[in-house]
């Protein structure tokens, strides 16, 4: 085994866990950009808007809920999401 091969056998989870990471960022801030001109979406609209429904299953939610935990956006009652105030 040469020392590139070798390599790539010692790194894959580092390396795939900031591939993943790069892509939930990348998903947050799509629902982050349909959601600006909005403030308010039901999460119907907003996985429609944000081109969610090309992603991978499940990662509309993950994206979703990775987003609420960061305080990108909030969870309202009967399935709306909105972005927090603007800060001025």
């Amino acid at each position: 085994m040469d020392d590139k091969s070798q390599q790539w056998d010692d790194d894959p989870p580092r390396e795939s866990a900031a591939r993943d990471e790069a892509i939930l960022e990348a998903e947050i801030r799509s629902l982050r950009d349909a959601l600006a001109e909005y403030r308010v979406l039901e999460t119907d609209r907003l996985e429609e808007l944000s081109g969610a429904r090309d992603w991978e299953p499940g990662a509309f939610h993950a994206a979703l809920e990775a987003g609420i935990r960061r305080g990108v956006f909030s969870r309202r009652a009967n399935n709306f999401i909105e972005l927090p105030p603007e800060e001025g």
